[in-house]
C-alpha cells in the first residue's frame, strides 16, 4: 500500500478554454491566450450543515460534484480526516472551523479551493503572490510562459517530481534542481484554468517548495518556500488614517508611516485591508516602478478579453474572481461597507470575448456601484443613485 498517496477527488464543473492532460510523463499542450474566469467565490456560498464525522473526502468531493469549485488537498493532510460541524453560515467560515480542530484551514487560489495545514492554507494566497512577483522578473518569453493560463490533469500512481518537471519543460522553461521535490506518489488528479505559475505553487506547496529564477536564461530552481511569505507595497493616503483597528487584525504586519506615504509588509488580505483603509494610490516612484513594459510584459487590462458566464451570484464574487484572474488589485472608496453590502447582491452575466469595461460596466450597473480601472487597481466607488 502506498501510505504517501493521498486520495483526491476532481470534477470537471466549468468549461475550459485550454488543457493540459498528463499521461504517464507525456504531456500534451493545447494553449490559449484567453483565461476563464469561475462563475464565483465557493468559500461566500451560504451552507446550512449538520456533519458528525464526516471524512473531509466527502465534503470535497461534494463541492466539486456541485460546481462550487475544484478542489486541491495537500499531500499532508488525511483525506479520511473526520469533519464536524452544525451551523448556518459561509463554507468558508464552516470549514475553516471544522478543519481547525485538526490544525487545517481552506483558502481559495483562483479557481481551487486548497486544504492543508492551517500556517500554509493561511499564507497560500501570499506565496502565489510572492511567486507571481518572482515570475515577473524573467526574460520576456519565460515571464510569458509562466502567465500562461492552462488547465492540468494527471492519473494515479503519478510521481509529483516528473509532473513539475514535464510541466515546466512543455512550457520551454528548465528546472534546475528537481530532485529537491521528495519522491511521493498521488492520486489521480485535476488543476483547472490556471497560471503556471499558480499550478507550479499549488503542487510544490505541500512539500514546502517555491521556485526562484536563476539567473536572467530564465531557469528556474527549487528552494525552501517563506515563513511566513510577506509582500512589501507602499500606498500614499489621501488623508488622515487611523490604523489602530487595522494593527489589531494583522498583528504580524509590519507598517512604517512617512507623511502620507505608508509601507506594508505582510499578506495580501492585510494589503487589501490597508488599500480599502487608506482609499488612496501607490506613491509615484511605485506607480514607475510597477509600470509594465508595452512588449513582453503583461497584457493591458484593456487588452484583456473575457469570457463568463455567470448565474445568480454575488457580485463582490465574481468582481474578486476577475481581479485575481487578471492579476489586478481591488481598492474601496470610501464607505466600505456600504458599497461591500451592494456588492453582495446576486448578478447574471454572459459574456463572451468581451473587454474588462465592458464586464466591470455590466457588473457595476446591476450591483449599484462604479467599477474603473486605474493601472493594475479595480477601483469600487459609490454609483450613480
Amino acid at each position: 500500500m502506498l501510505s504517501s498517496c493521498r486520495s483526491r477527488y476532481f470534477s470537471t464543473p466549468y468549461t475550459l478554454c485550454c488543457a493540459h492532460v498528463l499521461l504517464a510523463t507525456t504531456l500534451l499542450v493545447t494553449q490559449s491566450p484567453i483565461a476563464c474566469l469561475a462563475d464565483e467565490s465557493a468559500l461566500l456560498r451560504q451552507i446550512d450543515v449538520t456533519w458528525r464525522g464526516v471524512p473531509l473526502r466527502e465534503r470535497l468531493q461534494s463541492i466539486q460534484s456541485l460546481g462550487w469549485a475544484n478542489t486541491f488537498l495537500d499531500r499532508r493532510v488525511d483525506p479520511s480526516t473526520p469533519l464536524n460541524a452544525q451551523e448556518n453560515g459561509a463554507l468558508g467560515d464552516v470549514l475553516s472551523a471544522a478543519l481547525r480542530a485538526h490544525g487545517c484551514g481552506v483558502s481559495q487560489l483562483g479557481e481551487v479551493l486548497y486544504v492543508g495545514p492551517l500556517k500554509t492554507s493561511e499564507g497560500l494566497r501570499t506565496l502565489a503572490e510572492v511567486n507571481r512577483q518572482a515570475a515577473d522578473s524573467l526574460p520576456p518569453p519565460s515571464r510569458r510562459a509562466m502567465r500562461r493560463v492552462d488547465s492540468l490533469e494527471w492519473p494515479r500512481l503519478t510521481e509529483p517530481r516528473k509532473l513539475v518537471v514535464s510541466l515546466v519543460e512543455a512550457h520551454g522553461l528548465k528546472l534546475k534542481n528537481p530532485e529537491a521535490i521528495p519522491h511521493d506518489v498521488w492520486d489521480s488528479g485535476r488543476l483547472p484554468a490556471i497560471s503556471l505559475s499558480d499550478r507550479l505553487t499549488l503542487l510544490l506547496v505541500g512539500f514546502d517548495l517555491t521556485f526562484q529564477p536563476v539567473d536572467s536564461t530564465g531557469e528556474l530552481e527549487l528552494a525552501p518556500a517563506p515563513r511566513p511569505p510577506r509582500i512589501q507595497k507602499s500606498y500614499r493616503a489621501s488623508g488622515p488614517v487611523d490604523l489602530s483597528e487595522f494593527s489589531r487584525r494583522f498583528p504580524g504586519c509590519k507598517t512604517t508611516q512617512r507623511g502620507q506615504v505608508f509601507t506594508l509588509a505582510g499578506t495580501v488580505e492585510a494589503h487589501e485591508a490597508l488599500a480599502a483603509l487608506i482609499g488612496g494610490s501607490p506613491p509615484a516612484a511605485q506607480r514607475r516602478q510597477n509600470r509594465q513594459p508595452p512588449t513582453g510584459g503583461r497584457r493591458r487590462p484593456s487588452e484583456q478579453r473575457i469570457t463568463l458566464t455567470v448565474k445568480q451570484q454575488p457580485a463582490l464574487a465574481v468582481l474578486r474572481r476577475i481581479a485575481e484572474g487578471l492579476q489586478l488589485s481591488l481598492q474601496f472608496g470610501a464607505e466600505e461597507a456600504m458599497l461591500t453590502a451592494r456588492l453582495r447582491s446576486p448578478v447574471e452575466l454572459s459574456v463572451r470575448e468581451a473587454t474588462l469595461e465592458q464586464v466591470l460596466g455590466d457588473l457595476g450597473r446591476q450591483a449599484g456601484v462604479e467599477l474603473t480601472v486605474v493601472g493594475q487597481t479595480i477601483r469600487v466607488q459609490r454609483g450613480e443613485e
